[in-house]
């Protein structure tokens, strides 16, 4: 469980305790020192001897921001959880002592930045994060019988002096905003929590839409060669209403672990998508690497991202003695000895090999077909190879001649014959990007 060593995670980490016998299961407390005060190492220690008496066992870090002069919450709580889901064994549920006071508060903190259906609803009970099964036990469970809890059972806790500094936006909500809400309105926490509740069933409905729009839409008989995340029919999307289409990209993006920057360029990427424009793309975040949201005539696709910049000048690849040459775009090309099929040896000959970015006006006969010359351009067009993997995918050239594009086309005059022996040049994706499933 997260143990930060205030009242609300003493109190839980209490009750763990009493109730572990019951359930057979070890219990871990997990402490963050973000360096924040003085006295954090000193908090840090007292935390540790607190679960040590409780013969809990704990593990702790710390973590500083060393780039801003006033720490980031936002930032702190990724960082965070980040920690939790390295430290924490696969299937292991991490516990947080969140409750109900917490959720009023949230609620303001989300309604005043603008949140969406999704962040009014407030915190889950139960929530998938960073890999995690994140429980939430206390969320109907109010400060004031926190408090009362701590003092029946004798339960020692630290007060956290940084609680009473109003430079952070939910510390001044807690101690400012709510108090003068509470004296005109007292019956506030409970009217907000009933309008959480609400906002959790208006987005469960919206959801549920959601998924019948996405497997109506279905997935794209693609001809990607690369690693993709999933895709959606485009011509089916289009038939949707602009607001499903909003609320199927927000909820097939979450779904895969990603979230949007921006509302503002969700908007704006979809009116691209409406219009048909050449190259729209959309930045995707996820907590372990960098994603983009790209169209064709197709459907819409959940790409690597982090790679379109990169140097495409010539690169020289010390072939037959490298077997294996990794280029600028994060691919792998790895040379296969085979027969009767790939690029023959001796086309190729003793000769090293150069990889390039820039096709120009080339022109190519493929092999093992009875294609006349054409352009490589409108061939690629032909075999509906997505622009953002043209641009990635390198050519082969032997003493200045095109040879092939590996896993995408041969020359017809460097295509090994029956019996004869030739190599393979096998692509690899060496993007940080993990494929979550078919759509």
């Amino acid at each position: 469980m997260a143990f930060s060593g205030g009242v609300d995670s003493s109190v839980l980490l209490d009750v763990c305790a009493n109730l572990r016998g019951r359930f057979s299961c070890p219990v871990h407390a997990l402490h963050v020192n973000h360096g924040w005060s003085s006295g954090s190492d000193r908090w840090e220690l007292s935390c540790r001897r607190q679960a040590e008496a409780l013969k809990i066992k704990f593990k702790s870090i710390r973590l500083v921001e060393q780039s801003r002069s006033k720490p980031s919450e936002s930032i702190a709580r990724e960082n965070r959880y980040q920690w939790f889901s390295k430290v924490s064994r696969p299937n292991a549920i991490l516990l947080t002592a969140h409750h109900a006071n917490d959720q009023f508060e949230t609620f303001l903190f989300r309604l005043l930045r603008g949140a969406s259906v999704l962040g009014l609803g407030g915190m889950r009970e139960i929530q998938l994060l960073y890999g995690m099964r994140v429980i939430r036990p206390m969320l109907k469970v109010t400060r004031d019988e926190i408090y009362a809890y701590a003092e029946n059972h004798n339960v020692n806790y630290l007060q956290d002096s940084s609680n009473d500094n109003n430079a952070y936006d939910r510390n001044y909500i807690r101690n400012q905003v709510i108090p003068s809400i509470e004296r005109r309105w007292p019956h506030t926490q409970s009217v907000v929590l009933r309008t959480s509740q609400g906002f959790r069933e208006i987005q469960n409905i919206l959801d549920e839409t959601a998924s019948q729009d996405l497997e109506f839409c279905g997935h794209v008989d693609h001809s990607c060669r690369l690693k993709i995340d999933g895709s959606v029919g485009k011509a089916r999307f289009l038939s949707l209403s602009t607001d499903r289409q909003s609320n199927l990209l927000r909820y097939w993006f979450r779904i895969k672990g990603f979230h949007v920057a921006t509302e503002k360029g969700l908007q704006e990427f979809l009116r691209q998508v409406r219009v048909g424009a050449a190259g729209s793309r959309l930045v995707l975040r996820h907590e372990k690497y960098s994603a983009l949201a790209r169209v064709n005539k197709e459907g819409i696709f959940i790409v690597p991202g982090g790679i379109d910049e990169f140097c495409r000048d010539l690169k020289v690849w010390d072939w037959p003695r490298e077997e294996v040459v990794v280029t600028e775009s994060n691919l792998e090309i790895r040379s296969v000895q085979v027969i009767g099929k790939g690029v023959s040896i001796e086309a190729l000959g003793n000769y090293s090999l150069e990889l390039r970015w820039k096709r120009g006006n080339i022109r190519v006969r493929p092999a093992h077909a009875n294609h006349r010359t054409r352009s490589l351009r409108v061939l690629l067009q032909e075999m509906r190879i997505p622009s953002w993997e043209r641009a990635r995918i390198p050519m082969v050239y032997a003493r200045d001649q095109f040879v092939c594009m590996p896993g995408v086309v041969t020359e017809a005059k460097f295509a090994a014959t029956e019996n004869q022996p030739g190599v393979d040049f096998l692509l690899r994706d060496l993007s940080g990007f993990q494929v979550s499933g078919e759509f």
